[in-house]
């Protein structure tokens, strides 16, 4: 299994953007092959900073699910 963890740090003016975009985002990740886990997490401290941790069965699900992801953003 792959534990990934990625810390994000947004403009405070873009953080309800962001929010929304991965409430979107979020059911589809998760029905991704091969993704165990999806959580979002927000700096007690730092309103504008985010960490996401995902679990996922090996490099390869998690490559497939991104190159995805790159397709239907561009």
């Amino acid at each position: 299994m792959l534990v990934r963890t990625v810390r994000l740090t947004f403009a405070p003016d873009a953080v309800e953007a962001f929010l929304a975009r991965f409430d979107e985002s979020a059911p589809q990740i998760r029905a991704y092959p091969g993704c165990r886990h999806l959580e979002l997490w927000r700096d007690a401290h730092a309103p504008a900073v985010f960490t996401t941790l995902s679990h996922w069965d090996d490099p390869d699900a998690l490559d497939a699910a991104r190159a995805d992801l790159a397709e239907r953003v561009a």
